[in-house]
């Protein structure tokens, strides 16, 4: 669903209502814009169903909506995400590069420990060979 800036003015008044009326209904008299705005909250998780099935409750969340309007706080949502998606990426950019450490640092144990045991008994080596 595209926010137009109708869409953003109607779920701008929707959050002024939920605020001041505690309560939203959904019916066949809503205007397709109100219709699409509390399908908008519902999918967002601001909404909260009633017992009756037409009717919701706001959450939290729609008083912090109601501080900062809904543009920002999409923004900020979409910034956060943003974020959580750059720490997964640099998380498994950390984690291949601890790997391919790990790698290394087993590589050279083993290489230590052959050259090592090579230069403690070089001479035995060499007694063997001219046999």
């Amino acid at each position: 669903m595209k926010l137009t800036k109708e869409l953003i003015l109607e779920i701008d008044l929707l959050i002024d209502e939920l605020i001041e009326v505690g309560v939203v209904s959904e019916n066949k008299c809503n205007s397709e814009i109100r219709g699409n705005s509390i399908r908008f909250l519902k999918t967002k998780g601001l909404l909260i169903s009633n017992c009756k099935r037409v009717q919701y409750n706001p959450t939290s969340e729609v008083y912090e909506i109601k501080k900062v309007g809904i543009e920002k706080y999409l923004k900020e949502e979409n910034r956060v995400e943003e974020l959580d998606l750059k720490i997964k990426e640099l998380t498994a950019i950390n984690l291949n590069l601890q790997n391919k450490q790990l790698k290394r640092y087993i590589l050279y144990s083993v290489i230590s420990f052959v050259l090592g045991a090579i230069s403690t008994n070089i001479e035995e080596i060499l007694n063997f060979l001219n046999q």
